[in-house]
């Protein structure tokens, strides 16, 4: 009997290396693990040559440096950049006209179908594209200076406020195809 339970003892312990190697080369297991960042869109505006004294007490032609620069941040992906400015009105409802004028510099394009005029409005509203992708680094200036209107009478000055707000906004370049852009730089001030 001890003979029957030795072989079959051996009989179990082969099953259970058998059993026991199979398991282990059929379990194997590897991990990878991959680590995503999301860029991101970056940008300052600023104006460098602005000092708010020199905006006191204007006469009516008078110029002022205002330079609206945008700046794209040194860890930014490349970005569309777009400026709003908003103008005040002046004058008598059947004579509105904008209380400043400007001359854009180059790489700008005006966005006609945002644009809003003083015909219906107490500001107009301009909005501008630089005209290529801006970098990292990258800088531009929409103009340099804002002439006050020449023609302005002391009646239309009294109580008129004149704030000239503006406004940068961005979006990637990467992945946007042509119709985004479109839909995007055309509501994105709605």
């Amino acid at each position: 009997m001890n003979k029957k339970k030795t072989i079959i003892a051996a009989i179990v312990l082969l099953l259970v290396l058998l059993v026991g190697g199979a398991i282990a080369y059929f379990t194997d297991k590897e991990e990878v693990t991959n680590v995503f960042t999301v860029g991101k869109v970056d940008i300052t505006l600023t104006e460098p040559a602005w000092v708010a004294d020199n905006a006191k007490n204007l006469m009516p032609g008078a110029t002022v440096a205002k330079d609206p620069t945008v700046t794209v941040a040194a860890d930014s992906a490349d970005a569309y950049v777009f400026v709003r400015v908003v103008v005040p009105c002046i004058g008598a409802e059947t004579t509105r006209r904008e209380a400043f004028t400007y001359t854009t510099e180059s790489g700008w394009e005006k966005l006609t179908e945002a644009e809003k005029t003083c015909a219906d409005n107490a500001t107009a509203t301009h909005v501008y594209a630089h005209t290529a992708s801006m970098t990292k680094n990258e800088t531009a200036t929409l103009f340099t200076q804002v002439k006050l209107d020449e023609n302005l009478t002391q009646e239309e000055a009294d109580g008129l406020d004149l704030k000239m707000p503006i406004n940068a906004y961005a979006i990637q370049k990467a992945n946007v195809d042509g119709a985004t852009y479109t839909v995007w730089n055309t509501n994105f001030n709605s």
